[in-house]
């Protein structure tokens, strides 16, 4: 799935809370994660959308 698409289906289902996930392996993570729970990066995007 391209980045693209995930963050079309999250603003589909935006709920106003930001959205973050893995720069590296693309998982969803909570907002107040620091690192990914699967691969352990530290690289974590975060978006808003409002």
């Amino acid at each position: 799935m391209t980045l693209v698409t995930r963050l079309r289906s999250a603003l589909s289902d935006a709920s106003g809370e930001p959205f973050s996930e893995c720069r590296d392996c693309g998982t969803t993570t909570e907002a107040d994660e620091r690192a990914c729970p699967v691969c352990g990066s530290i690289e974590i995007a975060r978006y808003d959308l409002k």
